[in-house]
């Protein structure tokens, strides 16, 4: 009886379901991923076209009180989104990783070595 159950858990079938679900997932986060790292590229231009900008005015003379703690509070978003950027990466997509690593039958098999 545990012999059957085994063979219904391990079943070709049963691997591959998993094996999908688990590229399904892993596709839907790095698709999350890289919205978000385009996102953060966004917003670091603007940053970067603002901190631009005050300097600029400051090199023309107009250099107001305020625009210290622009730069700064500007300054602060660009290191928070530099610190995500560095902490960011993930996992290969699963079909590029699949497509390396497969058994005889054709199932993709898991490797933690890209």
């Amino acid at each position: 009886m545990l012999a059957g159950l085994t063979d219904k858990l391990v079943s070709p079938e049963a691997v591959a379901v998993a094996v999908r679900a688990y590229a399904e997932e892993t596709n839907r986060q790095n698709h999350e991923r890289r919205a978000q790292v385009e996102a953060s590229r966004r917003a670091l231009e603007k940053i970067e076209r603002g901190i631009k900008g005050i300097l600029d005015a400051i090199e023309d003379g107009m250099y107001q009180p305020a625009m210290k703690a622009r730069m700064s509070n500007l300054e602060q978003q660009k290191a928070e989104i530099e610190v995500r950027q560095r902490l960011g990466g993930g996992p290969l997509r699963l079909q590029e990783r699949a497509r390396r690593h497969r058994d005889g039958r054709g199932i993709p098999i898991l490797s933690g070595n890209g």
